[in-house]
Formats: C-alpha cells, structure tokens, sequence
C-alpha cells in the first residue's frame, strides 16, 4: 500500500502548505472575492518556488509510472497538498511527444469580462520557463470575443501550481493557458470547443487543473464525487451541466472543454487513477474536506492496464461461454485469443458470468468445470478468481445442481458467487442477480433483496437474463455504485450514467466464447477500479471478435 503517511510528513515539513490548506478549506468561499480586490499576490501558490520539494514529490511517483501509453489529456489538482497526485498525472503522459501543453483552469478569482482567458506571456517556475506558444493564442484572441489576453495570469494558481511539474517533465513544449469563468453558458461552451478544436494541433497535451468537492464533510464528498466520476465515465460532455459548483468540482466549463476535445480531437477516453481528498493528508483539519480526482485521456484504452498504482483496485468483468468438448479448431483459436484478453487485462482478477448451456452439461454440471482439458485452465489461463454460473433454462439450473456446481468450481479454485450473497472481491463488494432464476423472476423481489443486503461502497452488481432495467431505477437509490449486465451476443458500446448521477450502468458485456463459433457477435471486459472512499470507474474494453469455428478437412 502506498505510504500516505511518508507523503503527509514531507509535504507537513511544509509548513507553508499546511497552512495553505486550512486556508483554503476555511475561506474558498470568500477567497476569490476578498483575494481579488484586496491581496496583490496569492497565498495558493507558496511552495511552488521550492524546487526541490517538486523535485522530490516527482521522484517519489515515478516507480508508479506504468509503460508508455499513448496520452491525450491528462486532469490534475492545483491544490499542493496533492503534489504527488499533480506528479502522477503529469508523469503519466511522460511517454509522448508533444508540441504544446494547453492548461485549462478556472477563474479563481474573478477577473475575467468575458467567458474565457487565453495566456500571451511565458510562464516563469522555480525550475524554469514555460515558453508561451503566442501564434496558437493570438489565433484565438483574433477568432473570437470569448476570450481575452491574460498575459502570464501570475496569481492564478490554477496554473501556476502546476507549471513546474510540467516545466520537469516537458521542458521544450511551447505553453498556453486558459482560464474559464465559472458561470459560461451552453451556448458559449460549445463555441470555444469549436474553436478550439479547429485550432489545436495533433501533438497537443490538453491539462486540465481541477479541484473536485469543497467544503463537504467525508461521506458526502464521496457521494458527489462518485457522481462526477460516472459522468466522466460516460465521456458524455453534457452530463457535467447537471453538476455543481463547489460541491462537486470547481469549473464545470474547464471539465466540458476538456471531455468534449478529447472525444472531437482524439476519440479518447478517461482512465481514472485517483481519488482522494485532503483528510487522506492532514486527518485532523476539520469536519470537512476537498477532494481530488486524477484522469489521463488515451485512445488506446485497451492497454491502459498499465497505469497501475497502489492506493487502489482494478478488476475486470465479463462473460463467457463455456467451452465444448472435441471442439474442432478450439485449441489454435483459443491460444491467441487468450493472449489478446491479457494483452487487455495485464493478467489481472477476472470476474464472469459462466453460460452452461451444453445439453451434455445441464445433464452433468461436472462437465462444465471439472473436465482439466476443457473449461478450468482456459478460465484459469483468463486469470479469473470468481465465477457466477447461469443457464439459458431456469428449468435445466435446479437447486441441487447449482450446489454441486458451486462446490466443484470451489474445488477448482475459483469463488462461486450466489444470489444475493456478497463477495468481497479486492475492494469490491460484487453480488449477482441470475432473473432466469425462478426466486428472481419478478424484478420488485430481486431489487429488495439486493438492497437489503449490508455491503459497504463500492457496491457492484453482476447480472444476467433480460431485467436489468427494470430493477436499475430501485437500485440506483440504495446504493448501488455499478450495474454490469449481460443479456445478449452483443456488447454495449458505452457506459450508460443513470438519472440519479452516481449508478454506471453497462447493459450487456457480450459474451467470450471459448470454442470457435461462426454466430455473429461481440464482447467486452468492463474494468471497475475503485479507491479508498468507496469510489468506483468503470471503463469500457472491447475483446477481439470470437474465434472463428475451423472445419475439419476430408
């Protein structure tokens, strides 16, 4: 586990910082307007021009870098406490080569006359300067009346608490700037995505400087960070307009800006890689807390395994059809296969549903799971550690079947998930719905048994059959964090974001079939990584087509 308290006694050695923070926590109400007319400088930016101090917290991460991954975007704090959360952003997207780093950051304090800002000046940090990329921001200023000329935006710390990590890592990138207003019509918003998007180079790192909820007490924080984390989830720009201001992030036009250029400019999704808040730091500073959330942008999500970090779970679910006996072809067809899904999971915990559906198995469930040749080492090679067994015929899926397949895939070394009993799985509490069951068949009865359950956060529920929508409105207000179905051949194409805000929901994964098939379809792996407060991100990862079936030649 990481060592928060190593990290919390360093930057408390700041005394500077510890000061900030109660700063802030006390003040970030009032502090733009005070700040604004009456402070020529700004408190939020002491130890920035301590080098050696964002030295050391940049070093600290580095071991956490995962292999180089192709990044679009990245979002970070600007609040120093979470130094070292800025440092893994930023040392995330250390493999690319970029021409220019675009900051987007709000208005902390008030001085924008028109909806956004653009930077014209270098920005200067204790480590060195930032060349400002002055053609791409005299192209804006000249499109357009949203924006004006911030020059280097000196007290702004939305920038400049983060220049200096940027100033480490991309030394030569030329910089630009923009601030945001924080109350920006629709309209407005989606003007300056144009624009932008018109304007802004391929090798471009889009760095948004964000702080999530403010002034929240733990348990409320979380609620509302979780709802800011399925609307990013859901790479849908629009879901951030249903947010707010302070209690969920502090620019909601910086969180549009940034969601809707990643999708126009690079087709590329969020990865979540953290979630904290500031009592993570310094337990003892009140009954409330900022929080912190930490994304890189890739559009090459498939491999984004490899941004792994201590301080929290990644684990994969699926489903998947059980293999044949004497299926021709299935052994040349399955090994690459096989090595594509782990190419996706980097080997990690996978959880399925399992369809047993052969004629030959329903009449022996042995067959399904303990035959050595078929079933068992093609999961085991998938790396999956529980398994939630379902059939096509509620008839064919008798009690006393379900338990003697239980104990044989306990026997085989993976754990069986049972109908409302949950499983701790990492950090996950997981618990399966099977509606072709006949104790499921009403979906009224189902939905009240899993939320009678007592399960703490992050709450996932496994699915199976073709009732998820029905119990989805009952379980998204008991707290369900996450609704993973697989009803189908065909993989859902995105994560759905339910009304309430919080409850992701993916209607269907597919299914992997583990013997060649020529029937048409799709499957994907839905990765749920969850952090300390009970968090949880799902993420999307379409699987290779199914193996095609290979006939025997006369």
């Amino acid at each position: 586990m990481l060592q928060l308290s190593t990290m919390a006694s360093t930057i408390g050695a700041q005394l500077i910082l510890r000061g900030l923070l109660l700063a802030y926590l006390l003040s970030f109400h009032i502090a733009a307007p005070v700040l604004a007319t009456e402070d020529p400088g700004n408190r939020f930016l002491d130890g920035t021009e301590d080098a050696s101090f964002i030295s050391r917290t940049i070093e600290r991460e580095r071991p956490y870098a995962g292999s180089a991954l192709p990044v679009t975007g990245i979002t970070v704090p600007h609040h120093l406490l979470a130094a070292d959360l800025i440092a893994r952003g930023v040392i995330a997207a250390s493999g690319g080569t970029y021409d220019r780093v675009l900051i987007l950051s709000p208005d902390h304090f008030l001085s924008l006359k028109t909806p956004f800002g653009i930077s014209t000046a270098d920005l200067e940090t204790s480590l060195g300067t930032l060349i400002a990329d002055r053609p791409f921001a005299q192209r804006v200023l000249s499109a357009t009346n949203l924006f004006s000329d911030i020059g280097a935006a000196q007290r702004e710390h939305g920038i400049h608490a983060i220049t200096p990590f940027l100033r480490v890592i991309f030394p030569e990138v030329r910089i630009a700037a923009i601030t945001t207003a924080y109350n920006v019509a629709p309209t407005q918003l989606r003007a300056a995505v144009d624009l932008l998007g018109r304007s802004i180079r391929p090798k471009t790192l889009i760095v948004q400087s964000t702080d999530y909820s403010h002034l929240l007490p733990d348990r409320t924080a979380a609620l509302r960070d979780q709802e800011t984390i399925s609307a990013i989830a859901s790479t849908d720009p629009r879901a951030v307009l249903s947010l707010a201001a302070p209690d969920h992030m502090d620019s909601r036009p910086a969180q549009f800006i940034q969601m809707a250029l990643q999708l126009r400019l690079y087709n590329a999704v969020p990865v979540i890689i953290a979630n904290r808040n500031s009592h993570d730091y310094l337990p003892a500073t009140g009954e409330t807390t900022t929080t912190y959330i930490v994304y890189v942008y890739t559009p090459k999500p498939e491999y984004a395994w490899r941004l792994r970090y201590p301080d929290q779970t990644v684990i994969y679910f699926g489903s998947v059809k059980q293999a044949e006996a004497g299926a021709p072809g299935r052994a040349s067809a399955m090994d690459g296969l096989l090595e594509r899904v782990k190419e996706r999971t980097g080997s990690s915990p996978l959880v399925i549903n399992l369809q047993v559906e052969d004629e030959r198995s329903r009449a022996d469930h042995k067959q399904a799971v303990a035959s050595p040749s078929i079933t068992v080492p093609l999961l085991k090679n998938l790396g999956v550690v529980a398994v939630n067994p379902f059939d096509t015929e509620a008839s064919e899926f008798k009690q006393d079947q379900q338990e003697q397949f239980f104990r044989l895939l306990e026997i085989n070394g993976f754990r069986p998930l049972r109908d409302g009993v949950v499983a701790q799985i990492g950090q996950l509490n997981v618990t399966t719905l099977n509606f072709n069951r006949p104790h499921f068949s009403e979906a009224d009865a189902a939905s009240q048994l899993i939320c009678g359950l007592d399960a703490k956060l992050p709450r996932i529920v496994l699915t199976s059959g073709s009732f998820e929508h029905q119990v989805m409105n009952k379980l998204a207000y008991c707290g369900v964090s996450a609704l993973i179905g697989s009803n189908s051949q065909s993989a859902s194409r995105r994560i759905e974001l339910h009304p309430n805000g919080a409850l992701q929901f993916v209607s269907s994964t597919g299914q992997l079939s583990l013997t060649p098939t020529d029937e048409a379809g799709s499957a994907s792996l839905v990765e749920a990584r969850s952090f300390w407060h009970g968090t949880v991100a799902l993420r999307l990862i379409p699987l290779p087509s199914f193996p095609k079936r290979i006939e025997p030649s006369n």
